[in-house]
This record gives C-alpha cells, sequence and structure tokens, in this order.
C-alpha cells in the first residue's frame, strides 16, 4: 500500500513534521480548504458587485478601515498557513507539484498586492490576485 510506504518514509521525521504531514492529508483539512476556497469565491464576488455598484453610484471615498481588505487578509493568512506546512512537509518535493506552485505564487502575489497598497504612485504590472484566486477552484475538481 502507498500509505504504508509513506508511513515508513515519515519514521526519519521530526514528530511536529509527520504530525503536520497527517494533519495535512487528512480529508477534513481538504475538505476545509475547499469550503475556505469557496468563501473566497463568494467574498470576491461580493466585493466586485459592491464596487461595479459604487462606481455606477459615484460613491464617496470609505472612511475607515475596508471591511473587503480585512476578509482578504484572513483568506491571504489562511493561504499562507497551508502552503507553509505543505513546503514545511514536503521541502524540495513542493516544488514538484502544480497545485503547490499555484499557490505558492497566489500567497506571493498577495503579498505583493499587499505591499503595493503602501506605494500607492507605483503601478504595479502583476497579475490581479482576486483573478489568480480564481484558479484555487479548480482544486476542487
Amino acid at each position: 500500500s502507498s500509505n504504508s510506504l509513506h508511513e515508513k518514509e515519515m519514521q526519519d521525521w521530526h514528530p511536529v513534521r509527520r504530525r503536520a504531514a497527517r494533519f495535512l492529508d487528512h480529508r477534513f483539512f481538504d475538505a476545509a480548504i475547499g469550503i475556505v476556497i469557496s468563501l473566497n469565491v463568494v467574498a470576491m464576488i461580493v466585493e466586485t458587485n459592491a464596487n461595479a455598484e459604487c462606481i455606477q453610484s459615484s460613491c464617496a471615498a470609505s472612511t475607515g478601515v475596508d471591511e473587503f481588505f480585512i476578509i482578504n487578509m484572513i483568506f491571504l493568512f489562511l493561504y499562507t498557513i497551508e502552503t507553509t506546512l505543505r513546503l514545511y512537509v514536503h521541502r524540495f518535493t513542493f516544488w514538484c507539484n502544480f497545485w503547490n506552485l499555484l499557490d505558492f505564487f497566489v500567497v506571493a502575489i498577495g503579498y505583493i498586492d499587499l505591499l503595493s497598497l503602501f506605494q500607492s504612485d507605483t503601478k504595479s504590472s502583476l497579475p490581479d490576485p482576486k483573478t489568480l484566486k480564481i484558479f484555487r477552484m479548480l482544486r476542487m475538481a
């Protein structure tokens, strides 16, 4: 069985790494990530609709903290935890998996986008992180 082979390989790992691997391999973790991705897509749709309505009605600039910014930071935090765990468990083989590369790229673009908020005079030529997050939905297929 491939699972027993995986268990034999993990015997040499640090106990924390073994526990993290079992956590990542658990079906409930996959389900939880699927739910997070789905909620993220719903949040993107709601945010896009709100922005479109604001443009059409010439909304005044909002004062205070944007609730969509906070929601997006929560999703970025969750994706960062997932990607960091996968990198910790898989080490160099992390980079051999397309989905891991996509996740890493989405998280990295999210942080670059966050940094660009503090440099408002700089226009980024990077893809929109919201567009890239949609590709995460492919993982659920």
